[in-house]
């Protein structure tokens, strides 16, 4: 699945985009409607996730994420370790032998 078919998706899930309503209004929703939000919140971010893994791909870089707590993080791009690229590089090997055979 794309990302722009990741955030379909979200704006299925989330139709009415309560994720773009103000914090005060979101705590006095029903339930119901907070669910949807958050299904929307976390398939987008899904999406924004997938599109950073592809411009990794694209340059051939490595994802550093560090985390703060259970839900924040930060994210960067950086060059890849020594090991890892040699790693890609088996992958990328392995899926070309199985591409011409």
């Amino acid at each position: 699945m794309t990302p722009d078919e990741i955030d379909a998706l979200a704006d299925k899930a989330d139709p009415n985009q309560y994720w773009k309503h103000p914090g005060m209004e979101i705590l006095s929703m029903p339930q119901e409607h907070r669910d949807q939000m958050m299904m929307g919140v976390y398939l987008r971010r899904y999406a924004d996730q997938q599109r950073d893994l592809a411009r990794c791909l694209e340059q051939q870089k490595s994802w550093l994420i560090t985390p703060f707590g259970s839900s924040t993080t930060a994210r960067r791009m950086i060059d890849t370790p020594e090991d890892h690229a040699r790693l890609r590089e088996r992958s990328a090997s392995a899926r070309k032998q199985i591409d011409e055979s």
